[in-house]
């Protein structure tokens, strides 16, 4: 669901004056280094939340499950699960601390995911068998000093993340794997979910955020083998080979028609159907939708605020 977030405080003055009369925050002044001068800026955590005041912003930004954790004693972590109701009561907690209105906020970044328990080890899958997103290879594949697998296709507004949260947090017992839509354009917001505030952050969004993230996630090629056993149509082995190398579909692209790509990617998938190399995927699909529904179905009317 809904984790890191940033988002300004409309009225600055009131926000900063609740911000410096609360006894939870010691706001701290930044001093160039080199002369000395005090600047016109000034930051601290509260909690895990980092705040920051500059002349014409005062900005809120951290992870909001890691938030509810910390003030639910269950520690600085968001490997577990985290649902709408218990967003609804971190972000009210987190605002009611500082007397701020959900109206008064503008939110400008947002990552929406989900944590779900799968078979396979979600180092193989991140290694192996996640090739592509639009079949373009992934922007960022770490290793965080072996510490994670972690995969980002990025684009101007937004990323689609996937990564190994059970090695993240060094969960030798379980096999977590999140998929998330991180989305760093307020515009995008806006444009396709009509968010602007946290009070905007309401189940319906929620939904069409769950849609927005599914959509980005059919786009990935996820197959269950690199290679098709007891194949003996050529022309069908050597299109699964070369639909596999994000290099072919980049020269493909350069080279041929639009029209012609569109024939090569269906013919691709129709390869893959047809020698059932998309179970993986469609498991993932369906882990997908249950965590989703499981996270959603909670009641929380008793938070302020609450569609």
């Amino acid at each position: 669901m809904v984790d890191l977030i940033k988002y300004f405080l409309t009225n600055r003055e009131l926000a900063v004056k609740n911000i410096e009369d609360s006894n939870n925050v010691d706001l701290r002044i930044c001093i160039n280094s080199k002369t000395g001068e005090i600047l016109d800026k000034r930051t601290a955590y509260y909690k895990n939340m980092f705040i920051e005041i500059t002349e014409n912003r005062a900005t809120l930004k951290g992870s909001i499950h890691k938030y509810f954790n910390v003030i639910e004693d269950y520690g600085e972590q968001n490997f577990n699960d985290f649902s709408y109701c218990d967003f609804k009561y971190a972000i009210n907690n987190l605002q009611n601390t500082f007397h701020i209105n959900d109206e008064e906020t503008h939110i400008t970044n947002l990552e929406f995911g989900l944590n779900i328990d799968i078979d396979i080890n979600p180092q193989k899958l991140i290694d192996n068998y996640i090739l592509m997103y639009d079949f373009k290879p992934p922007n960022r594949n770490e290793k965080f000093y072996g510490k994670g697998d972690y995969l980002e296709f990025k684009t101007t507004d937004y990323s689609l993340k996937i990564y190994n949260k059970s090695k993240q947090n060094s969960l030798k017992n379980r096999n977590i794997l999140r998929v998330e839509l991180k989305i760093t354009g307020a515009r995008y917001l806006k444009k396709h979910f009509s968010i602007y505030s946290l009070n905007d952050l309401d189940k319906n969004r929620f939904k069409r955020l769950f849609e927005k993230l599914l959509e980005h996630f059919d786009k990935l090629l996820i197959v269950d083998a690199l290679s098709i056993k007891n194949l003996n149509r050529i022309d069908e082995m050597i299109l699964f080979q070369n639909g596999i190398s994000s290099s072919y579909w980049k020269e493909l692209k350069n080279a041929e028609s639009y029209k012609f790509r569109s024939r090569c990617k269906e013919d691709f998938h129709k390869v893959l159907k047809k020698h059932n190399l998309l179970k993986t995927k469609t498991m993932l699909k369906v882990q997908l939708k249950f965590k989703y529904k499981e996270l959603m179905n909670c009641d929380c009317a008793i938070f302020k605020n609450v569609a």
